[in-house]
């Protein structure tokens, strides 16, 4: 089946212009019909779809393969898309790293309403957190998930740790909970766990406890009367027989620093009736923060109290005074002396309360409203813009009235109420949950209870309604290692389908997602209720406010897709984002009156900015843009097959599938391949750039294409001619593990994480059954199978269940992640009895490259009692002389039971990193040589090299320095770390010239963002510390008195602040040539030798720019001279 939308060719094209390999693209636009809104919120329209991505784990190692599905359902029903027994168009997604940086792009085929793609990580890929989008071509805002890379090593022992409050202050009892499991299944019932916990670098308890039946163990302990900084952690270290591993996390300690947002239920305080408050509290790097507290009024009289009941959230009521001014305080945790102010209360106006918490499946919303006044007044009930229930109702003064809501049977999810007055005014507005009318029930049955490393696993799913009878369904399914899994705290964790559907795209702050729609949770409900009660009231910031769209075309007035259109207030600085969909077209259905700077940009185009755009009141304003090809993207070479021009080809609306259809077919071939168009997936655009590696197909099922270099996606033209070009992008709808060609029982080397992972399985109609089978690793574990489905109405559903490998004995080295030439090691190797009967002639031997030697420690028993989990060392003497990857393999055997384990060591050589760069101009069909000069004590075989080539210089560097613009949060030192990067980006933006405009614009406005907060974190006695607390810290003082001058060179400063500042630290001197340092702030950061601080304070003085305080300071220079 041909699809609906309209498609772009992304034809990529090689050049040999000065040795680099130049990719192009051209669109085969096309007119669509209206225009879709560009804003995800309540304000859109019945035919949008919104997309729901998730990747098979949340940490990937370098040189793995990371997953990626993403769902298709309709935001009205969440059903899945017309048409959906086949293809039905593409989408295009991207891979940003953590600086923002585009790694990895391309285009995916829809499938069944799912799209499915794998991105072989590179070897040399960097660690940090990175992110996938999906763009629907429909324009919406793309949907994104992330995921870390990093090194790591699965535990053998899962666990997590949980507080039973998110906040403690000084003096606080701690209750911290762990729960473990063993990575192959069951409860180390019995295990020692021995508990330390540090407050500020400081032991303050240590205590030993012990994994009772159900996995479960506790500690207690009493934090310090005093708290300096407020950086506590808990240990927990397992012992299991010989396995141990330890659980570490973060003590939530709340000191005078917390972010508190306060929600009144409907919008407003109404003086006189009964309002409903919500609020949330956060700790400076957003995490949840539990607290107790009461509210007074401006006499201090306790009108009401209240307790956060999950994730920082809690409610209160009360009845408002008119004329009055109501604070709040907080009790627990202690210590904590700030006052927050509620929102003034208004002397009219309406109030509206839910009456419960959710509303059931099919049961009408029951609303409880009031007003000041007596009138005529209308409730709507509204789902992404589209009004489903409305009735007039009349109140009376001051007496509240329940009013009552039909809905259809089938409407689910988050629903917003409004309350109008009679000149359609919106007076209140809450959102709503209701839970959804049908539930598709997801079971996976493996064929066999248990199984060993390396058999075959069969799994049939079934899914049925309600009621048990079979439905057909799409299921996506991941089995995954669970030790993996567990090692991101459950709050982290991310949601399954369900609660993308439901949830995450009507609200912020999704954390602890597995709750909400846990109908076995009894505390599910009113979480859910908090949940939506802190996201705020939204259709009040459009009230009374305009429309802002057009279309973005190219020169030959052909629409583009995928162009991002920044709008920003000149007045507010407030900036709306959208993406143009496949009719060219954006739009912004709240823009608030005032003057407009709209910026549109897409790879391979030349920005273009308008200024001056008024928008008015309840008034439209149209803005078209034409942009101009870029020139550095835009070289293509002749293709090798020598087809008709596209434009002089007889094209109905300018379909790439039409151009196929009438070239002869030797020219039919050429351009399936230059295009990389799969004829067996006719709805699939596969850009390449390289030969498809055969061998890395292996294990790989069902229909795959190859998208070689990322070919940037439905409206992202130029996107080859980034680095991201050579990125190992796969189109794939299935994986499944096979066993490797040479593997022998016993002898375990693969320990693959994901074992098996598919975008969409279908179920039979009839019996709502599918069966799967796939191969084990090697690993001794636990896989979790998840499964997530939908059906044709839009039922949704999930589950989770098990496959244990085990074998009757089994070893399990902990090899270190990474050690340097010359270390000597003892790597303890567990070794587990799964019998129930003893084993005789236990033995472990080691072996490894060359370069290693092997020495064992301590006795060998040869006899392992039933059931029992012990440990051997070994120690590894590594080579001074050895350097990179070497091969360790163990060996064990106890009675007629053996197990071979296989695993790299990574040998880092001795010395420290040195690098040495340089660059110039390739020019065209020429050469570049570099030389350099090695030291003389380079160490044996660590020398490696690199070349890079860039588009051009200032292409590369203001992608880089983009990279750098993010929003600060956080304390000083965090804030800081943000904003000192953009003030260097900033300055290059202005001394160079062919910048984008907006992205200045951009910098600007995070600066001054970033100038309000640094300057908030002044200490009462002047100077500055971490959260603004007296007394300042010399050392952090002196490093934002050189942020806040190299920040003038860019923005206006507060003189006067940079002179209270240098007196202060000047007041600081001691009168002998250094610093006094209060010891009631020193930390980490000023944990420097006093010379070294010393040194530093007085370069920040003289560096500042002021010629005065060098003279005063002849004691302190001289001190620093010698």
């Amino acid at each position: 089946m041909k699809s609906k939308f309209n498609r772009m060719l992304q034809a990529a094209a090689t050049s040999a212009i000065g040795g680099l390999f130049i990719a192009a693209g051209f669109v085969l636009g096309g007119q669509a019909p209206a225009v879709a809104p560009q804003i995800v919120g309540d304000l859109g329209n019945s035919d949008r779809y919104l997309t729901h991505v998730a990747t098979d784990k949340p940490i990937y190692r370098t040189g793995e393969k990371l997953y990626v599905r993403g769902v298709i359902l309709r935001a009205d029903g969440h059903s899945p898309m017309p048409g959906s027994q086949g293809s039905t168009g593409t989408v295009s997604f991207e891979i940003k790293g953590p600086k923002g940086d585009t790694v990895a792009s391309g285009l995916s085929a829809i499938i069944d309403s799912t799209v499915g793609f794998s991105w072989d990580i590179p070897a040399n890929q960097a660690g940090g957190e990175y992110t996938v989008r999906i763009f629907y071509p429909s324009g919406d805002v793309p949907a994104e998930r992330k995921f870390d890379i990093r090194a790591y090593r699965a535990p053998r022992l899962k666990s997590q740790i949980v507080f039973v409050r998110d906040g403690y202050g000084p003096g606080d009892t701690v209750a911290a909970s762990l729960h473990v499991e063993r990575a192959e299944g069951g409860v180390p019932a019995g295990a020692k766990v021995s508990v330390s916990a540090r407050v500020d670098g400081d032991a303050i308890w240590n205590g030993e406890t012990a994994v009772d039946g159900s996995g479960n163990a506790g500690a207690n302990f009493r934090l310090p009367a005093a708290i300096a900084r407020g950086e506590g952690v808990i240990a927990m270290v397992i012992q299991d027989g010989g396995t141990v591993e330890t659980a570490t996390k973060t003590i939530p300690i709340l000191l005078q620093t917390i972010d508190l947002a306060i929600y009144p239920e409907g919008g407003d305080l109404i003086a006189g009736l009964p309002n409903r408050v919500y609020l949330e509290g956060r700790t400076p790097t957003q995490k949840p923060a539990d607290m107790v507290g009461v509210i007074v009024n401006a006499a201090g009289k306790e009108v009401a109290t209240f307790r956060t009941e999950h994730e920082g959230r809690g409610r209160f009521s009360f009845v408002p005074a008119k004329g009055e001014t109501y604070s709040l305080r907080i009790t627990e945790p202690a210590g904590i002396k700030t006052v927050f102010p509620l929102p003034s209360v208004k002397g009219s106006g309406v109030v509206l309360s839910s009456t419960s918490n959710v509303t059931p499946r099919q049961k009408d919303v029951v609303l409880r409203i009031a007003a000041t006044a007596d009138g005529a007044y209308g409730v709507a009930l509204t789902q992404h813009g589209k009004e489903f229930s409305f009735k007039r109702i009349t109140l009376k003064a001051n007496q509240p009235n329940d009013v009552t809501l039909s809905l259809p049977r089938s409407l689910d999810g988050v629903i917003v109420a409004t309350v109008y007055d009679d000149r359609k005014t919106p007076m209140a507005e809450r959102l709503l949950f209701r839970q959804p009318e049908h539930k598709l029930t997801v079971k996976i049955v493996a064929d066999r209870t248990d199984y060993v490393p390396g058999d075959k696993v069969t799994l049939r799913v079934t899914t049925t309604d309600e009621t048990g009878k079979p439905v057909g369904a799409m299921v996506g399914l991941t089995a995954t290692d669970s030790s993996v899994l567990e090692m991101i705290d459950k709050r982290e964790q991310a949601p399954r389908l369900p609660v993308m559907v439901l949830l995450e795209n009507d609200v912020r702050n999704l954390s602890d997602a597995h709750v909400y729609l846990d109908e076995s949770n009894p505390k599910a409900p009113l979480a859910t209720d908090l949940l939506l009660g802190t996201q705020g009231w939204r259709r009040f910031a459009t009230a009374g406010a305009g429309s802002l769209n057009g279309t973005i075309t190219d020169s030959t007035s052909a629409v583009i897709p995928g162009v991002t259109v920044r709008a920003t207030n000149t007045s507010t600085g407030v900036t709306l984002t959208a993406i143009t969909n496949r009719s060219g077209a954006y739009v912004f259905p709240g823009a608030n009156s005032g003057t407009y700077r709209v910026s549109a940009s897409l790879p391979g185009f030349e920005t273009r900015t308008v200024t001056g755009l008024k928008v008015t009141a309840n008034n439209n304003l149209r803005q078209d843009l034409r942009l101009a090809v870029a020139t550095v993207n835009m070289m293509m070479a002749q293709a090798a097959v020598a087809a008709p021009r596209p434009r002089d080809l007889p094209l109905a609306g300018r379909n790439i599938f039409d151009l196929v259809a009438v070239l002869p077919e030797a020219r039919n071939d050429g351009i399936r391949k230059a295009a990389g168009i799969n004829p067996d997936m006719v709805d699939e655009i596969r850009p390449i750039l390289g030969p498809v590696d055969a061998d890395r197909q292996q294990g790989q099922q069902g229909q795959a294409g190859r998208i070689g270099g990322g070919g940037g996606g439905l409206g992202r033209l130029g996107i080859f001619a980034r680095n991201e070009a050579l990125a190992n992008i796969v189109t794939v709808r299935e994986y499944a593990h096979t066993l490797r060609p040479n593997w022998t029982e016993g002898s375990r080397v693969d320990f693959a994480e994901t074992v098996y992972w598919n975008a969409g399985v279908k179920t039979d109609a009839s019996t709502g059954i599918a069966t799967l089978s796939f191969n084990l690793s090697d690993s001794v574990t636990s896989f979790r199978v998840l499964a997530d489905g939908f059906t044709q109405d839009g039922t949704l559903g999930s589950s989770v269940s098990h496959v244990e490998s085990v074998q009757p004995f089994s070893i399990e080295p902990k090899v270190p992640l990474q050690v340097t030439s010359g270390d000597v090691i003892q790597l303890p190797i567990g070794i587990v009895n799964g019998m129930s009967r003893e084993l005789r002639g236990a033995e472990v031997t080691a072996g490894g490259t060359s370069g290693l030697k092997f020495t064992r420690l301590g006795d060998n028993p040869a006899t392992l009692r039933p059931k029992e989990r012990t440990r051997r060392l070994f120690q590894i003497d590594v080579g001074r002389e050895f350097s990179g990857p070497a091969n360790l393999t163990l060996d064990a055997r106890a009675g007629r039971y053996r197990d071979t384990v296989s695993r790299k060591l990574d040998v880092q050589p001795l010395g420290f990193p040195h690098e040495s760069s340089t660059g110039g101009v390739l020019e065209r069909n020429g050469s570049k040589s570099f030389e350099f000069t090695l030291p003389d004590d380079i160490v044996r075989g660590s020398l490696s090299s690199s070349a890079t080539v860039y588009p051009t210089p200032l292409a590369s560097m203001t992608d880089a320095l983009q990279s750098l613009l993010r929003e600060p949060n956080g304390c000083f030192e965090q804030t800081s770390s943000t904003s000192y990067p953009m003030v260097m980006a900033q300055q290059y933006f202005l001394t160079h010239t062919g910048i984008d405009h907006a992205l200045i614009e951009k910098a600007r406005d995070l600066l001054e963002v970033s100038y309000k907060k640094l300057t908030g974190f002044e200490s009462r006695t002047k100077g500055y510390e971490w959260f603004g607390a007296d007394p300042g810290h010399e050392a952090l003082t002196a490093y934002g008195l050189m942020q806040f001058t190299d920040m003038a060179q860019v923005r206006s400063v507060d003189k006067e602040m940079l002179d209270r500042t240098r007196t202060w630290l000047l007041s600081r001197r001691d009168g002998k040539g250094g610093f006094s340092m209060n010891p009631k702030a020193l930390d980490s950061f000023g944990g420097a030798p006093a010379d070294t601080t010393n040194a530093y304070i007085v370069w920040a003085l003289i560096e500042s720019g002021e010629k005065g305080p060098q003279k005063e300071m002849d004691k302190e220079i001289a001190l620093v001279k010698a």
